[in-house]
């Protein structure tokens, strides 16, 4: 649920905040983060796609286009890194493919990944129309179903800057600043 008065704040707002919290706190992750995606992968990312993208999706690629891998990088939410306009291209080509020859139940091609796991795992975005257009997931194929959700982008966003300032939880996780780059920890397993 967003806080009372979060609903007049836009994505955008949300993404500010979030950056300038990554600049003073996490450096390494701010450093790591892409430069604004261009219209031009935007365009090429909804051709490929077929449909136009959710504005709080565009919002985010406007914000920064990805972060590079590795230690430290940004994820949307814990271990899911945000995925670059190219890249997600390329994820959802490859999840749209294997879940036709999988004939993985319930899948649809307007489920959009924005993050990765590396491991095969995605955040996903609903764009379907109906009522969980908007929807923000967390799919893993080995589960082949919805984990962690969230109503919209605005959602996980606001969660986000709520455990970063005030080292809350977010899905289970706690976080941590180590030599400049943003890490997360399952709170279930014991941390040193």
């Amino acid at each position: 649920m967003l806080p009372k008065g979060e609903c007049a704040v836009s994505v955008e707002s949300l993404l500010a905040d979030l950056e300038d919290w990554l600049r003073s706190n996490a450096p390494k992750t701010y450093a790591l983060l892409g430069q604004s995606a261009t219209s031009d992968q935007l365009s090429r990312l909804e051709a490929m796609l077929g449909f136009k993208l959710r504005p709080e999706f565009i919002a985010t690629l406007r914000w920064h286009n990805g972060t590079a891998q590795g230690l430290g990088s940004f994820e949307l939410a814990p271990s899911y890194r945000l995925l670059d306009a190219d890249s997600i291209r390329s994820a959802a080509s490859r999840l749209n493919a294997s879940a036709a020859e999988s004939d993985i139940d319930p899948w649809s091609q307007r489920w959009v990944p924005l993050g990765s796991d590396d491991c095969g795992g995605h955040l996903l975005v609903d764009h379907d129309e109906g009522e969980d257009c908007g929807l923000v997931f967390t799919w893993d194929p080995e589960n082949g179903f919805p984990m962690e959700t969230w109503p919209s982008l605005m959602h996980v966003y606001v969660d986000l800057k709520t455990a970063l300032l005030h080292h809350s939880p977010m899905a289970s996780c706690a976080h941590q600043v180590v030599d400049g780059g943003l890490e997360w920890f399952d709170i279930d397993v014991e941390h040193g």
